[in-house]
């Protein structure tokens, strides 16, 4: 065998290598870009989309989160900035608990007269009812939401060529 054969058939296959690697490596590297730039718009229209629930529909609905969950799965909440993957934790948190407040409060509703659920004292006396913790709860996850939003679309505009 030619030794000529020999070296082309082995920078034949090299070549062909480096190749495939460098191709698989901007392959994942745009999906993965493509993934992010999904979750975020998914992002801002459900914030959007729950901050209109709140306004329009009422305080006593529940909010979405399924693009939190994307976001999660997908795995792009770690790709975040430290700061906004904290802001976003601390609102979907919030969501979380006012849903399953909400839950609760639905089942007090079919609690006998003059009974409510709430935060208890030491006697037994609710101090505090659970209408008006699910109030200050939305009340601030209006003021969240309207902080997130521009911090979600400056992280999109890096995507803008």
């Amino acid at each position: 065998m030619d030794i000529s054969l020999i070296i082309g058939l082995v920078l034949g296959f090299l070549l062909g290598l480096v190749s495939f690697l460098i191709e698989d490596t901007v392959r994942r590297r745009r999906d993965r870009r493509f993934i992010k730039e999904k979750v975020l718009k998914n992002l801002i229209i459900e914030a959007k989309q729950n901050k209109k629930i709140q306004k329009e529909r009422s305080t006593w609905v529940s909010l979405t989160k399924d693009a939190w969950d994307e976001a999660k799965s997908s795995g792009v909440v770690r790709d975040l900035e430290e700061g906004l993957r904290t802001k976003l934790t601390d609102l979907y948190t919030k969501i979380i608990e006012k849903n399953e407040l909400l839950v609760y409060h639905r089942i007090g509703v079919s609690m006998p007269e003059g009974k409510e659920l709430g935060v208890k004292d030491a006697t037994g006396k609710v101090v505090t009812p659970l209408s008006q913790i699910i109030v200050t709860i939305t009340e601030n996850l209006d003021k969240d939401i309207d902080s997130i939003i521009p911090l979600l679309e400056g992280e999109l505009k890096k995507f803008d060529p």
